[in-house]
């Protein structure tokens, strides 16, 4: 949005100064490539960003998933211990006939 309030208010301000027309035109030309190329490379940075993001993202849920693994494979063995020492059917038993 800012950006669009810049184009305006620049070309309100090149219209009313008091230049040729060949020199506003140019001025205009001028203005409007540098503001692309400010605008492509914003776009770049925030690419850039993003796919830093992403990658920060998938590691992360590669370390969550290894560790919830970890987890559960712990509780699953604590489980069976614990069923073992009481007398019960160990846990993998148990899974299979559910």
């Amino acid at each position: 949005m800012p950006l669009l309030a810049g184009l305006f208010g620049a070309g309100i301000a090149l219209l009313f100064a008091p230049r040729s027309g060949r020199e506003t035109r140019a001025q205009l030309k001028t203005r409007g490539q540098d503001m692309k190329r400010t605008a492509s490379d914003n776009m770049a940075d925030l690419r850039d960003v993003l796919e830093r993001k992403i990658q920060e993202g998938k590691q992360m849920k590669q370390r969550v998933s290894k560790a919830l693994s970890e987890t559960t494979d712990k509780a699953e063995e604590e489980i069976s211990e614990i069923r073992k020492e009481q007398g019960e059917t160990p846990l993998a038993t148990w899974k299979e006939e559910a």
